[in-house]
């Protein structure tokens, strides 16, 4: 390992730091987005510097959430200073951050085997295994999105909750809603933030592909787009 870093081409890995450091600044847009369709007010240079910070607890702290915990306490906290606290529209944006980002990770995943069935880079078997793992999750993200974004979808799990009696559940389903409220029927802003998300995670990995090349690797790309939204939903 130690002599194939050392003989990993710097031009490269330059560019993918590049890459990585663009990344970030546009995951913070992203998530800036969202914190000001919920009308909460933390500037861009802050999400930016909660964003990073998060992405440093993420990398070096068992799992992927706890980088998400400090962005909502550093909103909470910041709105707490002017009076108006906001944990649970802080975690509801954080969250759908993160489903967005998800979401465009299965969008790539889908298209690049999609287009591995034609290039046949990869043996049936693994891609046929392969598309039905993704087209699993991509289906358990549409879903989501649409219970936590759509007055109908969410008003139908309501009910099927209180028709079954579990009276807790639709305290916590009633509150949930209530943060997530201020992204109801705003599917065009929405629209633009999965946008972002998608350059977002298009740059993430294009940074794996580019590390690959400075090791001097030859990977078909349907091997990028296809494994890092399992390896990152696992990470999860």
């Amino acid at each position: 390992v130690a002599d194939a870093l050392l003989a990993a081409d710097p031009r490269w890995i330059f560019a993918a730091i590049a890459l990585f450091f663009l990344s970030i600044f546009a995951g913070a847009w992203q998530w800036s987005l969202l914190l000001r369709i919920q009308g909460i007010r933390f500037g861009f240079a802050d999400c930016f510097r909660s964003y990073y910070a998060g992405m440093f607890l993420n990398n070096f702290l068992p799992g992927t959430v706890g980088g998400d915990a400090l962005r909502v306490w550093d909103v909470h906290r910041r709105q707490l200073e002017s009076g108006r606290g906001s944990l649970g529209k802080a975690a509801a944006s954080t969250l759908l951050d993160r489903l967005m980002g998800f979401s465009a990770l299965s969008v790539f995943s889908l298209c690049a085997l999609a287009l591995e069935f034609h290039r046949q880079d990869l043996p049936r078997g693994l891609l046929m295994s392969l598309l039905q793992v993704v087209g699993a999750v991509s289906a358990a993200f549409v879903l989501l999105l649409l219970v936590l974004l759509s007055r109908r979808f969410s008003g139908a799990l309501h009910a099927a909750i209180r028709a079954l009696g579990w009276e807790r559940l639709g305290n916590v389903h009633a509150k949930v809603q209530d943060s997530l409220h201020a992204f109801r029927a705003q599917w065009g802003r929405i629209g633009v933030v999965f946008l972002v998300a998608c350059l977002v995670q298009l740059l993430r990995i294009a940074v794996h592909a580019l590390c690959a090349a400075a090791l001097g690797l030859s990977l078909a790309p349907a091997f990028f787009f296809s494994f890092i939204p399992l390896i990152a939903l696992t990470a999860v």
